[in-house]
């Protein structure tokens, strides 16, 4: 029987903590740990409280003797912190004090902002399909044309190819495409020398999706190559994240020594598929805080997917494929 009465009263408490928000829904992010930080899921299980870990209605933080902790909240955007030995549950705009120092709001990074970090927002990952990720050899000196860029989503305008080489001994020149729903839209032959090459105005459209293609040609045909895939914002979503990268420098503008708001614009750049622009947020923030592992897998995670090494994701980024031999003509 006490423990319905218990059930019961702690029903009660959730529901003005939580609002409508249902148990283990996301509700916002850590943004700030320092000393010892540990979550005790809603749903079970625990994680250790590092930056950018997701938090979920029902969630406990409890902060260790020394340590800290700080949260952004997505439904307002308000920032909240924990002091040492502070234990809070997690709700829908903010933390609800269980023991220890009550939670302090720290201000707010803009609602706009956090709000496009929430699961469902409206910065999506971009599915650019249809380039298989075999990798080159790192033995052969001569790897043929590698290392493309521009790889993923770009914003819309003019668009430089590029690539490093040297390529292969006997190569005549190289051959470069642009594809559009498998057919070649763009052909042209450079000089073997070549590691850059500029889109005529007009042949990539915002919202376009492309595969683009270098590749070696010698006595022989075609030989090793590098592809890579790339989409153009569209002009809605141009709009969207220039209204982010200004709320991210608002934000950091107001919180000049916080690695948070550079954070958050990185997952956002990472979340629509720019892996340029996310390693170089989250190099600025890890420069806030130097040694952070999370910021430095960040950074070393979307460096990886820049330079095209990723092995077999499928999770909507774009990736490159260097060193493929016999390209089809």
């Amino acid at each position: 029987m006490r423990s319905v009465k218990a059930a019961v009263v702690l029903a009660c408490c959730c529901s003005a903590v939580w609002g409508q928000v249902a148990w283990g829904q996301p509700v916002g992010q850590l943004l700030n740990a320092t000393g010892r930080v540990s979550v005790r899921r809603a749903g079970g299980g625990a994680a250790p409280g590092v930056i950018l870990l997701q938090l979920n209605a029902g969630d406990v933080v409890t902060v260790g003797a020394g340590g800290g902790a700080e949260a952004v909240f997505y439904k307002n955007g308000w920032r909240m912190g924990l002091g040492g030995r502070s234990v809070a549950v997690t709700g829908a705009s903010g933390f609800s004090r269980r023991a220890g120092p009550a939670p302090r709001v720290l201000g707010s990074l803009g609602q706009r902002l956090a709000g496009r970090l929430a699961p469902g927002a409206a910065l999506q990952p971009v599915k650019i399909g249809g380039i298989v990720i075999r990798g080159g050899n790192d033995e052969d000196p001569y790897h043929g044309p590698r290392e493309p860029s521009p790889v993923g989503v770009i914003p819309a305008g003019p668009v430089t190819f590029r690539w490093t080489g040297p390529v292969e001994p006997g190569t005549q020149r190289l051959r470069f495409r642009v594809l559009h729903n498998d057919e070649v839209i763009l052909r042209e032959e450079l000089p073997a020398s070549a590691q850059s090459f500029v889109a005529p105005r007009g042949v990539l459209q915002p919202g376009g999706e492309y595969e683009w293609i270098v590749s070696a040609v010698g006595v022989n045909g075609a030989g090793k190559a590098s592809r890579a895939g790339i989409r153009l914002l569209s002009a809605q979503e141009t709009g969207e994240l220039q209204a982010l990268e200004r709320d991210a420098a608002a934000a950091a503008c107001k919180f000049p020594h916080d690695p948070a708001s550079m954070a958050l614009l990185g997952e956002s750049y990472e979340a629509l598929g720019m892996p340029k622009e996310a390693r170089h947020a989250y190099e600025a923030a890890l420069r806030l805080k130097p040694g952070d592992a999370a910021l430095k897998g960040a950074v070393k995670r979307v460096s990886t997917l820049h330079r095209g090494n990723a092995k077999g994701r499928a999770d909507g980024v774009a990736y490159s494929n260097n060193g493929v031999a016999g390209a089809q003509e």
